[in-house]
């Protein structure tokens, strides 16, 4: 018994236990890092730390620091790759990217209940983006932003496919469900050199060039700042915004960095806008639409005028000749008229009446309604027409 009670025992029994138990809490707390998940083909969204998709589309799982565990019942897309992934109203999206040797601008949606991907907004090419991955982009309560990336073309002169740079700015509204264009404003443009980089910051976006412009995408804000420290971020991966710091991680390490000393001076802050050009289109086809409008609702004005200028009687007359494919003879109009009147009567009533129809067509439309000739068969029976593409106001 005094064995075990010694000092001695006591202590070593103590700082086992207490090995034990510290790393049993480190075994706890350590987390899976940047470089982890990078190795195992995982990424998360642009604003989400809970989520993460593989790489190239496809498979989804839930993160929890030091566990990852899968809830999709999908497969490798290896379609996607490139592409902006980001979570919106508590639902996982992933824009555009490549694979199997073709760019998309599509945006899909992952269907958590059954654990599959469904197509949100179809590939387009009316006044939407162009097909494009690794792009830059953020989201916030009600709209997704997307822009530079790079794409391919084809040059007839060398006959073969290259990658290009994007430089347009788009911003998609979840609720209108449509794409618009931004304007592009200088700083941006100088930011964008041949060895410019940009990082996604969840509704930030870092363009690191001759100058560095962050779009803050929550407050639609473009900040350009001067005199940052661009060689810090020469060799950078990947970024992460910790408030008052950034950290930078390399190929084999990260660090923290204060804001205040890689910014440099804010010189200028300005509002993302909507390129006019973006929506010419549009305006153009509101104005044609206009136009039509004004036209229908001017022919019907004066259609309702003339025929107000007119007796039912004389009415009849113009629908018996249209009847008629906008031909008859008098003698058929004749029967319009009562029995009892003579034939003298009756075509001294037929004239009168088609005087006044053509007078009073002649006054709201300015030309001739009916020309007159003789069958021709028959040289003796006289014939009323109404002239082609006149009676468009009846």
């Amino acid at each position: 018994m005094s064995t075990l009670f010694h000092p001695i025992f006591r202590r070593s029994l103590f700082f086992v236990f207490y090995v034990l138990f510290l790393s049993k809490i480190n075994g706890q707390i350590t987390c899976l890092s940047y470089y982890d998940l990078s190795e195992k083909n995982l990424e998360f969204p642009i604003n989400s730390d809970r989520l993460l998709l593989e790489k190239g589309g496809g498979k989804v799982f839930q993160y929890s620091c030091d566990s990852i565990t899968r809830i999709d019942h999908s497969f490798s897309f290896k379609t996607r790759y490139g592409s902006l992934n980001f979570v919106y109203k508590n639902e996982l999206y992933s824009f555009g990217g490549y694979g199997i040797f073709q760019f998309n601008n599509s945006i899909i949606r992952f269907y958590r209940p059954k654990g599959t991907w469904e197509l949100f907004f179809p590939n387009s090419n009316i006044n939407a983006p162009t097909p494009r991955r690794f792009m830059l982009g953020g989201v916030n309560d009600k709209k997704l932003y997307v822009g530079l990336g790079t794409s391919q073309e084809f040059d007839p002169k060398s006959n073969k496919v290259s990658d290009r740079t994007m430089k347009d700015f788009w911003v998609f509204d979840f609720e209108s469900e449509r794409w618009s264009k931004l304007l592009t404003p200088e700083n941006v443009k100088k930011a964008i050199s041949n060895d410019f980089r940009f990082f996604n910051l969840g509704s930030r976006s870092y363009i690191l060039g001759n100058n560095l412009v962050i779009y803050d995408f929550e407050k639609e804000e473009i900040l350009a700042y001067n005199n940052h420290k661009s060689s810090i971020f020469h060799n950078a991966v990947k970024l992460e915004d910790n408030g008052d710091d950034l950290r930078v991680y390399y190929q084999n390490e990260s660090i923290n960095l204060p804001k205040s000393s890689l910014l440099g001076s804010l010189s200028s802050k300005q509002k993302i806008q909507l390129d006019k050009e973006g929506d010419f289109f549009l305006q153009v086809l509101l104005f044609f639409g206009f136009i039509l409008i004004f036209i229908i609702l001017r022919l019907y004005y004066v259609k309702m005028r003339w025929r107000k200028s007119l007796n039912p009687h004389q009415i009849k007359i113009i629908k018996h000749i249209q009847n008629n494919n906008h031909s008859c003879s008098f003698k058929s109009l004749y029967d319009l008229y009562p029995n009892d009147l003579s034939h003298e009567t009756l075509k001294g009533k037929l004239r009168k009446d088609l005087e006044i129809i053509n007078h009073q067509y002649y006054l709201f439309y300015r030309r001739d309604l009916f020309s007159y000739g003789v069958h021709s068969l028959d040289k003796r029976m006289k014939i009323i027409r109404i002239k082609p593409f006149k009676l468009w106001g009846l």
